[in-house]
């Protein structure tokens, strides 16, 4: 990318390029995205990564705003990761029939509570349904992260793996469930995941 008068410019295909939506407003990303020109102003203000989100956290609750930056490096790990690999991915404005989204919530929690208790109906968990992977922010906080790895007895937790393992159940619905012939091998080859042992 070269630096122009009017913005930046790709040196391989020659497109002018301005920076991600959520890089201008937030400073969240490092990516830039095609500029709309005279002819086609459809072009999308968010990036290849950008795009996939449905939601963000509540940026007015202090430290959420660095928390979804973590998270949003990490889904562009994720993201590099799939397309190195090949594996297909879109929105369902793609046209993919499980189009993949991202959620990046927070737990309520009242201000004026004195104990750090939340409803059951106010929790946010950590998982994917249909094409959409929620993450509860509050995996961006180091301290928190570590806390819970120790509660679930893990080896390790990390955000990019959150990212991972959560694809994976993604990935799994796109290209095995529903195809005989992959759940078959699947199964041979990793377990029955509808009935473990």
């Amino acid at each position: 990318m070269t630096d122009t008068t009017n913005g930046s410019q790709c040196v391989r295909c020659e497109s002018d390029l301005k920076k991600c939506k959520n890089r201008v407003d937030h400073e969240v990303c490092n990516r830039s995205v095609v500029a709309p020109t005279a002819t086609d102003k459809s072009a999308s203000p968010f990036c290849d990564c950008c795009r996939y989100d449905d939601s963000i956290p509540d940026l007015s609750v202090e430290g959420n705003l660095e928390s979804w930056r973590l998270l949003e490096q990490a889904k562009r790990r994720l993201m590099y990761g799939l397309d190195s690999l090949g594996l297909p991915h879109g929105t369902i404005a793609d046209g993919f029939v499980s189009g993949l989204s991202f959620d990046f919530k927070g737990d309520s929690i009242a201000p004026q509570s004195l104990w750090r208790t939340v409803g059951t109906q106010e929790r946010v968990f950590t998982g994917h349904a249909g094409g959409k992977i929620t993450i509860n922010i509050r995996e961006a906080d180091t301290v928190e992260r570590e806390k819970l790895r120790i509660d679930l007895g893990e080896g390790h937790r990390t955000l990019i793996g959150h990212f991972r393992h959560e694809i994976g159940h993604y990935y799994r619905d796109v290209l095995v469930d529903g195809h005989a012939t992959y759940k078959t091998e699947f199964v041979r080859l990793f377990g029955d995941y509808e009935n473990p042992t």
